[in-house]
């Protein structure tokens, strides 16, 4: 394996460091929005942008990373930006001034982690799926960072929430200097290798199925908590966040082995069957002790998902477009999935309630496993002509 040093080192340093530094800001963003007045409808809209920004941004960016070969200066520039704009977020104090700042924290932000994870992948070679062992890191960053900044708002106010969260990832970018970013062999011409990418149905048919488990995240990430709080368990949910920021660590620790005994296509299976499973029981127990319980699950959700596609898509991508076919992932799942899902989960949960929102998501994802489980090796990889 080439590069060892950054993967034994500054890799997972960075993954922690940069991980961190989301816990400080993400959990209490919309707590700051509401200290500004805002109604929940202007909330919903500003945790809306982020992921419709990605959707394009992520795509774009790292599009423009392969083609121009200059994945370290964008990757410095992006980092860079966040830090300016997140401070900026705390400065803008009307709804006027929070969407476009929003927006341009959301697009500057939007390649960051794509270009590490295609170029972690690229460290890893012919151990990539040994990626989850450096993802762990960002995890333990996760659940070391948001207790310690919880702390420093109770006790210091909410702008310490942005102060280090800039900190934070200012830390990390210079931990990410010694990273080769963007080294991986040009194997083709970035707009054949593009042409490629999504002349392939089997890739697109991927998409699909990623847009589908995207649609299902906010059920559980915004949905449940507003779940525990209608059923008395307001106080459990610090609680349950951490359970299941804990139970990641595993998932992650292992997926190399679980990805060598069930590789991606089976990680991708095992991991829709246990996200119906947990709506499921969500939608049909409503005890605030089985919830706790069923947060133990989510490591085989949302970041058995995440190490299964990335794996798929380092396995599927043109050389040279790595960044590129990560960035698509990325903004189909975080972007366009997340942002539907939370549009009409909000919509379902308001007319319906939040069981049969979990009944439809979860409806949802049993149509994805069907596809994905009879379709997918019957799914052509080139379209006719091309290959």
């Amino acid at each position: 394996m080439k590069n060892a040093s950054p993967l034994k080192f500054w890799s997972p340093s960075y993954y922690f460091i940069y991980y961190a530094g989301l816990a400080s800001l993400s959990p209490f963003l919309a707590v700051y929005y509401e200290s500004r007045g805002l109604s929940g409808s202007q909330i919903g809209l500003l945790t809306a942008i982020s992921p419709l920004v990605g959707l394009v941004a992520a795509p774009l960016w790292s599009a423009l990373a392969d083609a121009t070969r200059r994945h370290k200066l964008i990757f410095i520039f992006a980092t860079l930006s966040v830090v300016v704009t997140s401070l900026l977020i705390y400065q803008a104090t009307s709804m006027v001034w929070l969407i476009p700042v929003i927006i341009s924290f959301s697009f500057l932000g939007a390649p960051i982690m794509p270009l590490m994870d295609s170029s972690t992948m690229n460290l890893l070679e012919g151990r990539k799926d040994r990626y989850g062992r450096v993802r762990m890191w960002g995890t333990l960053g996760w659940a070391v960072g948001a207790p310690i900044t919880s702390w420093l708002v109770q006790f210091g106010g909410l702008q310490w929430s942005f102060y280090a969260y800039a900190g934070l990832v200012g830390i990390a970018l210079l931990v990410a200097l010694p990273i080769p970013l963007g080294q991986a062999r040009v194997g083709v011409p970035f707009w054949s290798g593009m042409r490629t990418l999504f002349a392939n149905r089997r890739w697109m048919f991927f998409l699909l199925i990623v847009f589908m488990m995207g649609l299902a995240s906010p059920s559980i990430s915004t949905y449940l908590y507003l779940y525990m709080k209608h059923i008395g368990a307001a106080s459990l949910i610090g609680l349950a966040l951490t359970v299941s920021t804990i139970s990641e660590i595993p998932m992650y620790y292992f997926s190399d082995r679980i990805l060598r005994r069930f590789k991606s296509r089976g990680l991708f299976i095992i991991a829709l069957v246990v996200y119906i499973t947990r709506l499921l029981l969500y939608a049909f127990v409503a005890s605030p002790g089985v919830i706790l319980m069923l947060q133990l699950l989510h490591g085989f959700t949302s970041p058995a998902i995440w190490a299964a596609g990335i794996a798929y898509v380092s396995e599927v991508a043109p050389p040279g477009l790595g960044a590129t076919a990560q960035g698509i992932f990325t903004g189909v799942l975080n972007g366009l999935g997340t942002a539907a899902g939370a549009y009409f989960g909000g919509v379902i949960f308001q007319a319906y309630g939040v069981v049969t929102m979990f009944q439809v998501f979860a409806l949802i994802l049993f149509v994805a496993l069907v596809l994905f489980v009879f379709f997918e090796k019957r799914v052509p990889a080139v379209v006719a002509g091309n290959g």
